[in-house]
């Protein structure tokens, strides 16, 4: 086989291997735009007040309950304290205090750029 006829056999190879690039590509982009025009429209986060007060107001609770906690929990270990020096004879404090967290509002989308 003289070099045309390989140059023609490597040539027909490439081409095929960017045909194959160039569908892959070109199904991925279309399922892309597909998806992106499916999603529905959501107000980003920057812009969504109510989102914002929701979050806000999540970490007001979720501080007011750590507080609550370290409450509880100086009280336990103060009545666990004195139990132990008081060999038993004081009531069993009970089991450590846990700590409740409130439940986090729905994330809302990132703002699409």
């Amino acid at each position: 086989m003289n070099s045309t006829g390989k140059l023609k056999i490597v040539g027909q190879y490439l081409g095929g291997i960017l045909m194959t690039i160039v569908i892959i590509l070109g199904g991925w982009t279309a399922a892309v735009t597909a998806s992106a025009q499916s999603d529905p429209v959501t107000v980003p986060f920057e812009d969504d007040y109510a989102a914002r007060l929701a979050w806000q107001k999540y970490d007001q609770d979720v501080m007011a309950a750590h507080a609550q906690y370290e409450a509880k929990m100086h009280v336990w270990r103060e009545a666990v304290e004195a139990r132990n020096q008081s060999n038993g004879e004081l009531p069993d404090p009970g089991p450590m205090p846990r700590l409740d967290l409130p439940q986090r509002p729905p994330m809302p989308r990132p703002p699409s750029k």
